[in-house]
């Protein structure tokens, strides 16, 4: 029997939930590590300075950008300012990241914008485009992607999507996933928890690759 392709783009979360019997957790338990974590982050003066002048320029231009503004403006600078990358460890951020995965009858593929990988991936983020008459899923689109990089035994795994003004961070664990309530950059606070969100992505990916290291 032919295998059939699914790519990313044309995902959407009721179908992805049909065919990999996944379920929401609406409580968000699965959120509250990375959260609680989050808030034990402490941004430095020089890291604040970085934020603050970004904050401004969401402002006054936020609101116009289009996904390859958003990314080269806000999104790279962010993961940038975190710096994920470590020669030591061979982790590295990688922009345009393609994946595929092999589920028997099924392929998943396709690229997420920004994949932080080592030997494989730990974190993916995406960029959507709000766009009314598109019938892009930004969920369904995340959860393909997640599910392939469960496909190399990462559990649980960790994704983010950005829509508009608003981000979202997402976990997937097993056959049930979570995602957490809408962080707005146009808000200063939000802005840094958002920031303290992706620092702790650093910390555990760091985590995991010394408990496979030890």
């Amino acid at each position: 029997m032919r295998q059939k392709l699914l790519t990313f783009s044309k995902s959407n979360e009721q179908q992805i939930r049909n065919i990999f019997n996944l379920k929401e957790d609406l409580t968000k338990s699965l959120l509250l590590d990375w959260q609680n974590k989050a808030e034990q982050i402490e941004i430095s003066v020089a890291e604040q300075q970085v934020i603050d002048k970004l904050f401004h320029k969401i402002e006054y231009h936020g609101r116009g950008w289009n996904k390859a503004e958003k990314k080269l403006k806000l999104v790279s600078v962010l993961v940038e300012l975190v710096d994920f990358d470590n020669l030591e460890l061979d982790i590295r951020a990688r922009y345009d990241y393609f994946l595929e995965a092999d589920y028997g009858k099924l392929k998943l593929e396709g690229k997420v914008d920004i994949a932080v990988i080592s030997e494989f991936p730990h974190l993916l983020l995406n960029i959507s485009e709000y766009d009314e008459a598109s019938d892009n899923d930004s969920v369904g689109e995340l959860l393909a992607a997640l599910l392939s990089v469960q496909k190399y035994g990462q559990n649980p795994v960790y994704g983010i999507y950005v829509l508009r003004q608003m981000w979202f961070f997402v976990i997937l664990k097993n056959q049930q996933y979570s995602i957490s309530k809408a962080f707005l950059t146009d808000r200063k606070a939000h802005l840094d928890d958002i920031f303290k969100m992706l620092k702790v992505q650093k910390e555990i990916i760091l985590k995991t690759i010394q408990d496979i290291n030890s």
